[in-house]
């Protein structure tokens, strides 16, 4: 996929693409510097299914060339989402925020939540799950050893080693199950347009709160018809339609 360049250098280079078959058309028209063209091969390929973290990043990359900054920003967003360890991705992420036009902090995740996800998208849900079973049959075997063993050190390894397994067949679940509902969930969206101010009801003839930008990261608390209540980091709160968002 794309190696690591700055966004500044964006402006004057274009970046080096592998030759993956799935991604090849959209890799080309980025080389070519047809950046709208490879958006949309990008958009093709995750309608159909290809739902990869440099996909994201390499659509992230195309919206930020076409200066359309809540869609670059959605898209680093997602690839973060889906694999945390994405250094390229959370590295452009970081600058393209400078580019938003908002005092406000974007929010961020505390170390251990940042921690947990890394340790969680390790693997995806099957795997946890098939790592889990793996324990299991694990604890099994030291099960049958602590109850058919005649030997006192056999009986004790397998009691302990039983209780051992199953701890961490129990741990690979909740990892598994913290993967999936993370991919699952939207809470967070993108604000995609220039300029909107939240409302104070889910009415068109709602005060006028706040404004929002585009590249605004928000989270969602309520939904009434096609009104959503957002928060923001610094605590205030409003109505928007669900039309100007983006989840991640």
């Amino acid at each position: 996929m794309l190696k690591r360049i700055p966004l500044v250098l964006l402006i004057l280079l274009t970046m080096q693409l592998d030759a993956n078959p799935i991604t090849k058309s959209a890799d080309d028209f980025y080389a070519q510097n047809q950046f709208e063209n490879a958006a949309e091969e990008y958009e093709i390929l995750l309608k159909k299914g290809y739902n990869h973290d440099d996909i994201h990043y390499n659509l992230g990359n195309s919206y930020y060339r076409l200066n359309q900054i809540g869609k670059a920003i959605l898209h680093y967003e997602k690839a973060v989402k889906i694999n945390p360890l994405h250094q390229d991705a959370a590295y452009n992420l970081k600058l393209a925020n400078l580019k938003v036009a908002s005092k406000i902090t974007p929010i961020a995740d505390f170390i251990f939540i940042k921690w947990w996800k890394s340790l969680y998208s390790i693997f995806v849900f099957n795997t946890w799950a098939y790592i889990s079973i793996g324990w299991v049959w694990m604890a099994l075997l030291g099960l049958i050893t602590y109850l058919f063993s005649s030997q006192s050190f056999l009986k004790k390894t397998g009691f302990f080693s039983a209780i051992f397994c199953i701890s961490l067949a129990l741990f690979s679940y909740i990892l598994g199950y913290s993967n999936k509902s993370n991919a699952q969930s939207t809470d967070y969206g993108i604000v995609l347009i220039n300029s909107y101010y939240a409302k104070s009801e889910p009415t068109d003839k709602g005060k006028e709160l706040f404004a929002l930008k585009e590249g605004m990261k928000v989270k969602q608390i309520d939904i009434v018809g096609k009104w959503v209540q957002i928060s923001l980091s610094d605590g205030n709160k409003g109505w928007v339609e669900q039309s100007i968002l983006a989840y991640i």
